[in-house]
């Protein structure tokens, strides 16, 4: 099983001469995204400021006597369950981009080297570099002899494939 797992970890590794066009796709890609955040936050945020006047509508015709108690409340909490998932809506967007060229630069590293790292690790660190690599966890199948997994590190996976691209 051990070399088994090895085979899984040479699928992340990277040549050195893949490492300057993956970084310069990868921050590329990083940057639509942060472009493309910052549009979805400012139409989030308009929708925030929608719902807030809402609730101030619908709080100051209560106390004025336009609407009972009963209507209030089942008002009140649609317009604070659809500001509650705007604000997580909006959350999602700030992606936080200090350092992140250091960032792309420590996984390239990491996967020009992982299968040294894993050959040479003890057991903890063995179990520290799986749930890095793999943050769902992984399973052996017997049937296919093969290793299974419901998720992988994305950005080690981008990495991954943009080598394969580049292998041609």
């Amino acid at each position: 099983l051990h070399d088994k797992f090895m085979e899984v970890m040479l699928d992340f590794k990277v040549p050195k001469l893949h490492k300057a066009p993956i970084k310069d796709e990868l921050m590329s890609y990083i940057a639509k995204v942060a472009d493309d955040n910052q549009g979805s936050e400012k139409l989030f945020k308009a929708q925030l400021t929608e719902v807030n006047k809402k609730i101030e509508t619908l709080e100051e015709r209560c106390i004025l006597g336009e609407i009972n108690q009963d209507l209030y409340i089942k008002f009140i909490e649609k317009y604070r369950i659809e500001k509650s998932v705007i604000e997580e809506n909006i959350a999602k967007c700030n992606v936080d981009l200090s350092n992140i060229e250091n960032k792309v630069d420590l996984y390239l590293i990491v996967c020009e080297i992982l299968p040294f790292l894993w050959q040479q690790a003890g057991y903890q660190r063995k179990l520290e570099i799986q749930e890095m690599v793999f943050p769902k966890g992984i399973t052996y199948d017997r049937e296919i002899d093969h290793y299974r997994t419901p998720k992988i590190n994305s950005i080690l996976l981008a990495i991954s494939q943009l080598s394969r691209g580049l292998d041609g």
